[in-house]
């Protein structure tokens, strides 16, 4: 058997296939070769982004308010909005209030945590470029190279995959605390049926960030794209 063919990378040392165009360990670009263990310079480091497509830039904004308004209607509903408690039910002069559990209100705040990190922005180090250039670079980047989200490829995916599940878990217990409600007597509020129907438009918004046709590039230290 012909021993397979590979490449070391000029920035971390770690060992790539030969056909490689980024390295899989820190996303340097594998433009040359260098003996494991060798640190490559500033000049030299190329790290690696994806332009994110329409599709997934609406995507990314549209989970980002699901989670914001789940989070608001929660706290809302704590602060005495009626509406947007889970239920009522009222016993003589004593009137019980549902609300969301302590494993809902954990879910969403998990949920949120994802959706916010799951896409970071890719920009030029500070030390590299200096903070006046670091501050504007995202309108440079836009008006330059018609780029409006340069993200980094970094754990999207499987930040990603958490998220649509724990979306749909979301939705799951405020469904089945539906019928557990109306079982005791309690009097259905809007809150639960916006716990229940907003994740499914979390989830599916969060799909679409998957990164399906976006364009990988290159940005060497000073924010230049290398295509």
């Amino acid at each position: 058997m012909a021993p397979r063919a590979t490449v070391f990378c000029s920035s971390c040392g770690v060992e790539n296939p030969a056909a490689a165009r980024f390295c899989a360990s820190c996303g340097a670009a594998m433009g040359s070769v260098a003996a494991p263990g060798s640190a490559a310079t500033a000049a030299t480091t190329v790290r690696q982004g994806l332009v994110a497509t329409r599709v997934m830039r609406l995507g990314h904004a549209v989970k980002m308010l699901t989670a914001i308004a789940l989070l608001v209607a929660w706290f809302l509903g704590g602060m005495g909005v009626s509406a947007l408690r889970w239920g009522t039910r009222a016993e003589g002069i004593v009137e019980t209030r549902a609300f969301a559990g302590a494993g809902y209100v954990l879910v969403m705040l998990l949920v949120y945590v994802l959706s916010a990190g799951s896409v970071r922005r890719l920009a030029p180090r500070r030390k590299d470029v200096g903070l006046p250039t670091f501050r504007r670079y995202r309108r440079t980047l836009r008006e330059r190279d018609g780029i409006r989200l340069l993200m980094s490829p970094r754990g999207l995916r499987p930040m990603i995959a958490v998220a649509a599940v724990l979306w749909l878990v979301l939705a799951w217990l405020a469904w089945t605390n539906t019928g557990t409600l109306e079982d005791e007597g309690f009097t259905l509020e809007l809150g639960i049926y916006l716990s229940a129907l907003a994740p499914l438009v979390g989830f599916i918004a969060t799909l679409c960030v998957w990164p399906v046709g976006a364009e990988s590039v290159g940005m060497d230290p000073q924010g230049n794209i290398v295509r």
